[in-house]
């Protein structure tokens, strides 16, 4: 799901003394002749204490140990190396000749966790649970496209137990990603019987995957190996264990202290914590664009000088260098992943650097120059006036406890500060900060870009106004900014048709323009995924040199890929 982020902050000795403890009695890895063992302890970002919200389809589910845990998608994908989808839960997918019709064939050897046979209808009822309750579309798949007046969905049947076909109103190749590797399949005979799928949180879970709900406390998730898993031998590891943790800097203090197997809690000394330990081991693989999201519906952030003059005045090496402590690097101003996806960049873009004259970076004279152009005026005191002819105050929204995120909006508002902006920054828990982002009840946020095996998943979910939404109502996946663009929707619709690089380049051409001229959001930097692990308790692990799935536990599905490549050393 998100990047790891951290706050500087008095650590919370109390609750890592309990935690502490709490492993202690847990043990360490345990031999069971002839099946899985040992205990796998998993720290994947800091957010807080836990709810029993074990719904993989809803926004908030506790997703860390629910979606590719417990429910799994048709198929697997890397996100990064741009592979095509592998089987799964199904074990082929094939398109008719447009691309209007894919049919899956499904395993016939899978059950769920209660001992009930998986079937197609248990697929063809996840996507259209999706049309009945919107709140769970998330991914848009029934809601219509601002350029083509369709849904991409036509419709998902299941024409016998292991078949599913669907069909769309449109060539949708370029949206597997969404719904054969990135869609949990949920079982009928539980989900048909809560009261409104929408909202219920399914705090008993039945899936198909590798692991089962043990124990749920605030505190602490344990899931233990399901003995029905269709994967024969596997898992190797007996139990996960999930502890909540309200930062990053506590969550510090116990992998320092060898209690954390795997993290994704990236820190300042990560490079003095390997040298610590010849079993201590992290790779931080660039992966997606943080940007600084502004609401678009609010006075002064529709107005984009007022959003050139932001970004002018945000010291990008700054924010490179001291709050991701140097681990992250530069952006293209773009939003285009470099240099992963630099082939995708339009040539008139391709050598733009923040920091040029046509993209400031940390110019406060020229964040002051453009506002003075846009008439914009001072009291005497030296601060901006709004068009109102009131003070500029805004705040900027970051989740407590994420310090290098703390760290990089501190830099931000003390950027716009400088300008003559009254700007502070409102630290806040994920809950809050997440919820003010799907409803536009913000008014500036530092968070992530979705990721994908193509430029094309982040701008999309970012920009394409099917993922907008009025204020007040839910914006999926990422455009809390509330865009909406008819040439940038007609070029991520021309994106998923194209058949060469040269074509795919050309759509996504005015996307590029619009990031580069409009500013939609504000570019900061590329962030990287936090992984680091530990080899003393389990070997298999992805590596810098064999990285064959995501390595972060806060990347799903593939977070549940990884444990199954796992052997217990002990």
């Amino acid at each position: 799901m998100v990047s790891p982020h951290r706050r500087i902050m008095a650590v919370l000795l109390a609750g890592v003394v309990l935690f502490t403890m709490v492993l202690s009695a847990c043990g360490g890895s345990s031999n069971s002749a002839g099946g899985p063992s040992g205990t796998l302890t998993i720290v994947p970002s800091p957010k807080g204490n836990f709810t029993a919200n074990f719904n993989p389809l809803l926004t908030g589910a506790t997703n860390d140990s629910s979606f590719g845990m417990i429910y799994e998608p048709l198929m697997a994908q890397n996100r990064f190396d741009g592979t095509a989808p592998q089987p799964w839960l199904a074990t082929s997918a094939t398109w008719n000749s447009d691309f209007t019709q894919i049919t899956f064939k499904l395993r016939t050897d899978v059950h769920w966790s209660d001992g009930t046979k998986f079937t197609a209808s248990d697929v063809a009822y996840t996507f259209n649970l999706q049309k009945q309750y919107p709140a769970l579309d998330t991914a848009g798949f029934w809601t219509k496209n601002a350029t083509t007046g369709k849904t991409l969905f036509n419709s998902v049947t299941a024409p016998d137990d292991s078949t599913v076909v669907m069909t769309f109103n449109q060539n949708a190749s370029v949206y597997e990603w969404f719904f054969a590797a990135q869609t949990p399949i949920v079982a009928q005979h539980t989900f048909s019987k809560l009261s409104d799928p929408g909202k219920d949180l399914n705090s008993q879970p039945v899936g198909t995957g590798p692991y089962v709900l043990s124990k749920f406390a605030p505190s602490l998730i344990t899931l233990t190996a399901n003995p029905k898993y269709w994967q024969k031998g596997l898992p190797k590891v007996k139990t996960l264990k999930y502890p909540a943790f309200d930062s990053n800097t506590s969550a510090e203090v116990v992998l320092n202290n060898s209690q954390i197997d795997w993290a994704g809690v990236a820190y300042p000394n990560i490079k003095q914590w390997q040298s610590a330990n010849s079993n201590n081991h992290y790779f931080y693989a660039p992966t997606n664009v943080v940007e600084l999201y502004l609401n678009l519906q609010k006075a002064p952030f529709n107005d984009l000088a007022f959003r050139k003059a932001m970004s002018a005045a945000i010291d990008r090496d700054s924010i490179v260098n001291q709050g991701s402590w140097g681990l992250g690097s530069p952006a293209s101003p773009t939003g285009v992943l470099v240099p992963a996806n630099q082939k995708f960049i339009a040539p008139q873009f391709a050598d733009l650097k923040f920091g040029s004259d046509a993209a400031p970076s940390g110019n406060v004279s020229a964040a002051q120059k453009l506002l003075d152009d846009a008439g914009y005026q001072k009291n005497s005191s030296g601060k901006y006036l709004g068009k109102d002819g009131k003070p500029i105050t805004f705040s900027v929204n970051v989740v407590s406890g994420w310090t290098d995120w703390d760290q990089i909006v501190a830099i931000i508002v003390q950027n716009l500060n400088q300008v003559g902006l009254t700007v502070t920054a409102n630290q806040t828990q994920f809950a809050d900060y997440y919820s003010g982002l799907q409803t536009g009840k913000f008014d500036a946020t530092i968070s992530w870009t979705n990721q994908g095996p193509s430029p094309y998943y982040p701008l999309y979910a970012l920009l394409d106004s099917v993922n907008s939404a009025p204020a007040g109502q839910q914006a999926n996946p990422t455009n809390w900014e509330r865009f909406s663009d008819s040439g940038v929707d007609t070029g991520l619709q021309q994106f998923t048709t194209a058949t060469s690089d040269a074509d795919k380049i050309a759509a996504l051409t005015p996307v590029e323009q619009a990031m580069v001229t409009q500013l939609p959001v504000i570019v900061l930097y590329e962030n990287f995924a936090a992984y680091e692990y530990r080899t003393t308790n389990f070997t298999g692990w992805p590596t810098a040199d064999n990285y064959f799935d995501a390595g972060s536990p806060y990347q799903h599905p593939e977070d549940a890929r990884v444990v199954l490549h796992l052997t217990p050393s002990h």
